[in-house]
């Protein structure tokens, strides 16, 4: 029998972080009952590196058809997501959640029924621009039957107004950067301090610290927090002789090491004081990610993040 197959719709994943780069970290498959489905409609499921996407057989039944045609019946579709790196939750803004009840829950369709926001060509399968925690079921909403230990869940209701694309889009990290300056000759250095050059941000510090090998060492701690985005761009210097009415300094390191997201640090700080002292002090242990609690004082207390840039 003679098949010809075109376009249904295609689904792709997105992370700042990555730029212009294809963000293949998710892996995608059809449960056992959505393969039935696929079959049974002359549906077939292709795997891309960033995405998946749907085909349909144009000649189907004895006759021809379209996609107007497939999209009548609302065919509900299932797609488990496996999570393919450990790093992950390093440099995207989520916390990882309980992970035996939580999952990720993205479709096109809100549980409501309602279509989810985008242009008339394109949409996005969550609540808001980007995927949030508000974005996870817990376990009784997902079928019985799966395979390994799923990252989430992708559900596509094939109605009349299904799109041409989609897109699952995953928000990039913003930390404290934390320099260090651990060299001897540096730490002698006379009104040293940190700076972007271009902004004139300076960052808080110096802090003397006593890093765990007991060796003294300088503490600069950005005063917002940074996004990985933002960072590939940013150059910030170390310099002597700072002056902060006049602006005036001698520039001793012209561009200073940039954040690696695989190394953070998270404490656990009252909210009110809107930023974690690192290893600048008697830090409190650090909770899970994205943590919130009660203090016994009543004081809520939420996680800030820090990456720790060592100066030698």
């Amino acid at each position: 029998m003679e098949s010809r197959y075109e376009l249904l719709v295609r689904v792709a994943y997105k992370h700042a972080f990555f730029f212009n780069r294809k963000f293949d970290r998710i892996s995608t498959g059809p449960t056992a009952d959505t393969q039935l489905v696929l079959m049974s409609n002359g549906l077939l499921f292709r795997e891309d590196a960033d995405g998946f996407r749907l085909l349909f057989d144009t000649l189907w039944a004895g006759g021809v058809r379209e996609k107007n045609d497939v999209v009548q019946e609302g065919l509900p579709l299932l797609f488990q997501l496996t999570l393919n790196d450990p790093d992950f939750y390093f440099y995207t803004d989520l916390g990882e959640g309980v992970l035996t009840r939580a999952y990720f829950y993205l479709s096109n369709v809100s549980p409501a029924g309602e279509e989810r926001p985008g242009s008339e060509s394109s949409g996005v399968l969550h609540k808001g621009d980007f995927i949030t925690d508000d974005d996870r079921v817990v376990f009784g909403k997902l079928p019985r039957h799966f395979s390994g230990r799923p990252f989430g869940w992708l559900q596509l209701v094939l109605n009349p107004k299904l799109k041409d694309s989609y897109e699952a889009r995953w928000p990039v990290r913003s930390v404290y950067w934390n320099y260090i300056v651990v060299s001897k000759h540096l730490q002698e250095l006379n009104k040293p301090a940190i700076l972007d050059p271009v902004t004139k941000q300076v960052f808080a510090g110096p802090t003397p610290i006593l890093l765990p090998d007991n060796r003294k060492a300088l503490s600069f701690v950005s005063e917002t927090p940074i996004s990985f985005l933002a960072a590939e761009n940013q150059l910030f210097q170390l310099v002597e002789n700072f002056e902060e009415d006049s602006g005036k300094y001698k520039v001793v390191v012209s561009a200073l090491p940039r954040a690696d997201p695989g190394i953070l640090s998270d404490v656990r700080t009252p909210a009110s004081r809107g930023r974690g002292r690192g290893l600048a002090g008697d830090a409190e242990a650090a909770g899970p990610v994205g943590a919130e609690s009660q203090a016994g004082d009543g004081t809520k207390k939420t996680t800030a993040y820090f990456s720790e840039i060592f100066i030698y």
